[in-house]
Parts: structure tokens; C-alpha cells; sequence
């Protein structure tokens, strides 16, 4: 009879924590028990890693999952599955070997690049090498970092993926791809890196697997595109690349993934071949009404094939702020917590918040929580506590105010005296903002940790927003909610 998955989560708590107590129990393990509980709320503490750095850490205990690598340690625990880092700075001790079952007890943090990472393992419970053993340790994450070869070329490293799948939105770009999801809109990042050999073109409308990891900038990027239709792409023989030329045009309606068709000035429309030789790094999608060169040739097939591909119309992609909702939210995972400035991109989805001179972007969502502020100014220092979600982003699940200022506590507030101002932001803290309405006036509106900021989080100068207000005892009108407008 198959079990529950409340029951196998309890034996998974159950077994698990019988391995602690007795590693405790044995001497082997120092930590106490509160901390090493799996899917405790654990506060972090000081672990120091390889390299003698000090960094703020949480234990996770699970079990061991697929996809584990020698620099990937994937483990599943009772309150979801973390995919966690493991690099030159984590603290192996006797662990060679990751076995798919096995139970393993780890410190994590945040690292800059926006993971999380393995300070070191405290308890592994296979440790034996055996068929599908996963090699890990201090010479594996080096080898794993790169290396230069003797003539001074440096190894690219392939950066750790997640695989999420979707249907492209017509909002997509050659430079942006709009991906719808189970889970919500996600925006990737195209570009010149992108492998797309299992997809040589993006078609709206049409479902594919993205291979995702976290790069520069403020999304996600791509690093690989897989086709799931059945228009696939045949091969390049035959071609005759010696001799091409170029057709400039608007894409039309009945294009595919392996078919162009190419509406000319004269009128005519074109029928062209896309192949496996065909260069789409320059023209990523391809969409209806689209103005496309293609640079092609013919092929034993009598077809004209492209050789090359370029997107003539590069349009910004505008995706409405506050559209991504609680796409990969979570509730009840254990969190880390970093500190940093907010950055001044940051908008009610994606928080971006510099840390050490790198940007980390945080998912904002419903269970994000305020301590002692209702809004976020950016420009100014906070403390996060995050967690990593099922949408491949880190989510704030608390953030603080470091900078002083905090918002009041709204105890004072006449909710029967009720105005409502709109304006553009001149000046904002955590305890105020500054509102200049159509008329010139500018507004000084006190915030408090009761004002729903569910439909405006970021309050960046130059935005215009709604609040809506009651007078508070203080004299001051206090904001009961805010909305972007």
C-alpha cells in the first residue's frame, strides 16, 4: 500500500535524526541538537571555511538525490530540495564519495553568485565507492575551477544549471527570452553563449526545456535551448556554403523551428531551410511581422538554406512589474542571511542587492516580510534572510532595516479620516516618503509596519505611485496602502 507523503516524511525526520543523535552521542559531531534538527529554523552561525574564511551558516541534514556531481551536491530534505555548491572552500573532512540514499549533514551559505555553498560535510553515511559513486573533494572542485594549459589557454567551466521548461511568450527577443512556466513568467537571458543546438530558433507559442544558470546582469541566463516539438531540423550536407546570399524581409505567419518564411519587399515570400549548420546566435526567435536578413544558400535538396540568421528589430522587452506573483515561493524552508544595499533597478519581482561588491537578485513575493519597515528604499543597507525557491531564484522570506529610520508602528492612526494622494516619489525612507502631486505639493506621508505594500514594494525616486491614508494622532498622514500606478 503506498504510504503518504506526510508518513515517508516523518520516517525521513526519524531516520535522520537518529543518525545525528548517535553521531552526537559518539563525540563525532559538535553541534547541538536544536541546530542539526533537519527543517529546523536554525539562527546562522560562525563556520570557518577551507581558505580560513569566516562565513554565516545553517545546517541541513537530508538525503542524498540525483544529479549530483563533483561539484554538486543535491540532497533532499523534509522541507524541499536544496542544490547546494561544493568548491575548494568547503571543509570535506572524510567525504570522497556521494551515493544516491546516503544521509549527509552540511553547513550551507549564500555565496556571491547568488548560491548556495557547502562549508563543509559534517556527517556522510556512504562514504564507499561504488558503481554511480560521485567522486567530490578538495582536487575535484580545482580541477573543476578551471585550469591553463600549457599554452597559457584557460578551460571554460560549464556553469551549474537548472532545467525549467515552458511556452515562449510573444514578448520574447532575440536578447530576452519571456517564458511562461508552471510556476509563473520567467525572463532568461540570450546570448552569443547560448547552445542552440537542440533549438536553433524560438517560435511564440511553442513549448521548450531551458537549461538556466545565474549569470551577470538582472536574469537568469541561458545556456542551453531544447525543442520539444516535432519540427525538427535537419542536417547542413549538402549545402553549398561557397556561394551565398542575402534576402532581407518580415517573418509571416507558418513559420517553424525549421522553416522560414520570408516576406521580400518585392511581394514575394521565401521558403528557407533552417538546419543544424545555421548560425541563430544574432536572431534568436523568430515572430510574426519580424524584420529578419537571412543569409543563405541552395542545397542538393533544391532548397535555399540559411547559413546565418539576423534579428533586424531588437525591441526592449517591457514584462509589467509586479506580474512574476509567488512564482517558486515556498513556505517553511530553513533561510541564510546576508546583508547589502539595495540597488536602484530593483523592482516589486526582483530585489537587486549589492553584497561585497556582487549582485545577488531576490525574488520578492506574499511571504515576504518587512521586521520594522513596510517598503524598501534602495541606496540603503538591510539584512536578508532568503531561501532558494523552485523558480531557481533565492526568495526574501525577512528583510531588516540596518540604516535607522524604521517605520512606525501605525498604533496612532485614525483609519476614520481617510485621504488618498498620488504622486511621484521625491524622497524616501522606511519611515516616510515624499510624494510632489500634479498641482506642485509635495506630501510628506509617514509609513508604518501595518501599511500593505503588497502592490508597490520599491520605493525608487522618480516612481510614480497611491497612497491611500488616514490621519495619524502625530498630525501626520500615514499610509494605509500603497499601489503603483
Amino acid at each position: 500500500m503506498a504510504r503518504s507523503k506526510k508518513e515517508l516524511s516523518g520516517k525521513m525526520r526519524k531516520r535522520m535524526v537518529q543518525i545525528i543523535l548517535a553521531a552526537l552521542a559518539a563525540g563525532t559531531l559538535a553541534v547541538t541538537v536544536p541546530t542539526a534538527l533537519p527543517g529546523s529554523r536554525a539562527e546562522a552561525a560562525s563556520v570557518q571555511l577551507a581558505g580560513g574564511t569566516t562565513v554565516d551558516a545553517v545546517a541541513v541534514a537530508g538525503i542524498v538525490a540525483d544529479g549530483c556531481t563533483g561539484t554538486l551536491l543535491v540532497l533532499d530534505t523534509e522541507i524541499g530540495t536544496f542544490r547546494i555548491v561544493l568548491d575548494t572552500n568547503t571543509q570535506y573532512g572524510t567525504t570522497q564519495y556521494l551515493n544516491k540514499g546516503a544521509i549527509i549533514l552540511t553547513d550551507i551559505y549564500a555565496g556571491t553568485d547568488n548560491q548556495f555553498h557547502a562549508a563543509d560535510i559534517q556527517i556522510n553515511t556512504d562514504n564507499a565507492k561504488k558503481t554511480g559513486s560521485v567522486a567530490v573533494g578538495t582536487s575535484v572542485a580545482k580541477a573543476a575551477a578551471g585550469s591553463t594549459t600549457s599554452s597559457g589557454t584557460t578551460v571554460k567551466v560549464q556553469q551549474q544549471t537548472t532545467r525549467v521548461s515552458g511556452v515562449v511568450d510573444d514578448a520574447t527577443t532575440t536578447d530576452l527570452l519571456v517564458l511562461k512556466t508552471k510556476d509563473g513568467t520567467m525572463k532568461i537571458t540570450l546570448d552569443a553563449s547560448t547552445d542552440m543546438s537542440d533549438g536553433k530558433v524560438l517560435i511564440p507559442g511553442g513549448t521548450y526545456k531551458v537549461d538556466i544558470y545565474r549569470g551577470d546582469g538582472d536574469y537568469n541566463h541561458a545556456a542551453k535551448i531544447i525543442d520539444t516539438s516535432d519540427n525538427t531540423v535537419g542536417t547542413n550536407a549538402g549545402v553549398n556554403t561557397a556561394k551565398t546570399f542575402s534576402y532581407t524581409g518580415t517573418v509571416v505567419s507558418g513559420t517553424k523551428q525549421n522553416k522560414l518564411l520570408l516576406k521580400t519587399s518585392d511581394g514575394s515570400t521565401l521558403t528557407i531551410k533552417i538546419d543544424s549548420g545555421t548560425d541563430t546566435s544574432a536572431c534568436h526567435v523568430l515572430k510574426v511581422g519580424q524584420k529578419v536578413t537571412a543569409t543563405v544558400a541552395y542545397a542538393s535538396d533544391a532548397y535555399l538554406h540559411a547559413v546565418r540568421l539576423t534579428d533586424n528589430t531588437k525591441k526592449a522587452v517591457t514584462v509589467k512589474e509586479g506580474s512574476m506573483g509567488d512564482a517558486g515561493m515556498l513556505t517553511g524552508q530553513s533561510t541564510v542571511t546576508v546583508q547589502g544595499t539595495v540597488m536602484a533597478d530593483s523592482t516589486d519581482d526582483v530585489m537587486l542587492l549589492s553584497v561585497n561588491g556582487q549582485t545577488m537578485q531576490l525574488r520578492l513575493d506574499s511571504g515576504s516580510k518587512g521586521t520594522n519597515l513596510s517598503a524598501i528604499v534602495p541606496g540603503f543597507s538591510y539584512s536578508v534572510s532568503l531561501y532558494l525557491g523552485t523558480d531557481g531564484y533565492n526568495h526574501v522570506a525577512t528583510i531588516t532595516n540596518l540604516a535607522g529610520n524604521d517605520a512606525g508602528t501605525g498604533s496612532n492612526v485614525n483609519k476614520n479620516t481617510k485621504t488618498s494622494v498620488t504622486g511621484t516619489i521625491t524622497e524616501a525612507r522606511c519611515g516616510y516618503v515624499k510624494l510632489k502631486d500634479s498641482q506642485g505639493s509635495v506630501w510628506t506621508i509617514r509609513l508604518d509596519t501595518t501599511t500593505d505594500t503588497s502592490a508597490c514594494r520599491i520605493l525608487r525616486t522618480g516612481r510614480k505611485i497611491k497612497a491611500s491614508c488616514a490621519l495619524g494622532t502625530d498630525g501626520y498622514w500615514h499610509a494605509t496602502a500603497l499601489a503603483r500606478m
